[in-house]
């Protein structure tokens, strides 16, 4: 949660629409023109983006228990970086899955990936990998050469990749290499 109060624009309009008795359900997938906005959004900072590839959830732990709900079976393994955010073992846990723990290495320049030891911590129960970059809890920004070979891997594997990238807009030096800058992410990534 940023440490500054949500911007005086945001508040009136949300006032206004309150005084207009804009109160009732949305649809379920989340407003269109909400949808369509942040298609364009991710369009032009990253990707091929469509409204129809886009749901609105109350918030990123909802998209990523929606998530997990959908592919994930007991006795299925998700393959998650070790730390990681906590909640993402636990919902996995909570469906009846197993947690894959790959530890981040860490040097001079911050965290990185073993490539060696995702490729033993891959079996046949292996439904998910889960990346998180910008990284939480470490503040990690990931090279974008470790994203791209991260998005090989599921691809070859044939491995669902859950990408949490909602730190996006807290990146203050470097390039954040997104998912959705690969043509095909609509056919195994799962962006939050």
């Amino acid at each position: 949660q940023p440490d500054v109060v949500t911007f005086k624009r945001l508040r009136d309009s949300a006032i206004q629409s309150l005084e207009q008795g804009f109160t009732g359900y949305t649809p379920a997938l989340g407003l269109d023109e909400l949808r369509e906005k942040i298609a364009q959004y991710l369009t032009v900072n990253y990707g091929d983006v469509k409204k129809d590839n886009v749901i609105v959830t109350p918030g990123a732990k909802t998209a990523l228990f929606l998530g997990f709900l959908l592919f994930i079976n007991p006795g299925d393994e998700v393959i998650m970086q070790d730390p990681s955010f906590y909640s993402y073992a636990e919902v996995v846990r909570l469906l009846g899955g197993k947690p894959v723990f790959l530890k981040l290495n860490m040097n001079q320049n911050g965290f990185s990936h073993d490539f060696e030891a995702i490729e033993r911590l891959i079996s046949p129960k292996t439904k998910m990998l889960v990346i998180n970059n910008p990284h939480n809890p470490t503040g990690s920004l990931f090279d974008p050469h470790e994203i791209e070979r991260l998005m090989e891997i599921s691809k070859e594997k044939k491995i669902i990749l859950m990408s949490d990238e909602i730190y996006d807009n807290f990146v203050y030096e470097g390039k954040m290499k997104s998912v959705l800058e690969d043509p095909s992410w609509t056919d195994y990534v799962l962006y939050i």
